[in-house]
């Protein structure tokens, strides 16, 4: 039940927080609109990688892209279709989990203004990790036209 219900879930959940580091940081929930003016040319794009709760296996987990702006212009990010992002676990040189997998995705282009110094949470939809608790090499992207670089850090599954 991961088709076209849960593409369409994607959308709805995209708002703007900062990181967590100073208020400054925090931006009002972005506009989604499907007309895109020019991106910002001076826009330095990064992805962090975070969840709503702890991980745990056998339990809902809710990943958040976070994109910040560290750049000199603001500008809009563009997204080609209703997939945000993905995130994929990988032990041991193979890969565990992937985000987006078994999901298909709309092709619509949705698109949001991002101010220099801020940055934006791009909630991807609610999935079950069904995967063993222990370490992993995490890595996370986003999907817009003008993407950050790929995210890689270690990533812990706690027990249920």
């Amino acid at each position: 039940m991961r088709g076209v219900a849960a593409a369409a879930l994607l959308l709805l959940p995209l708002m703007a927080c900062g990181d967590g580091d100073k208020a400054s940081d925090e931006v009002a929930a972005p506009v989604l609109r499907q007309s895109c003016p020019d991106q910002g040319k001076g826009m330095k794009l990064s992805v962090k990688l975070t969840t709503a709760a702890p991980p745990r296996t056998g339990s809902n987990v809710t990943w958040q892209l976070i994109l910040r702006n560290d750049g000199s212009d603001s500008g809009t990010i563009v997204v080609p279709t209703s997939q945000l992002g993905d995130v994929s676990l990988m032990q041991s040189g193979e890969e565990i989990y992937r985000w987006s997998r078994e999901r298909t995705f709309a092709q619509a282009m949705q698109c949001f203004e991002l101010r220099a110094g801020h940055a934006a949470r791009l909630e991807l939809g609610d999935d079950i990790l069904e995967i063993n608790q222990g370490q992993y090499e995490a890595t996370a992207t986003v999907a817009s036209q003008q993407s950050p670089a790929t995210y890689r850090g270690p990533f812990t599954v706690l027990p249920r």
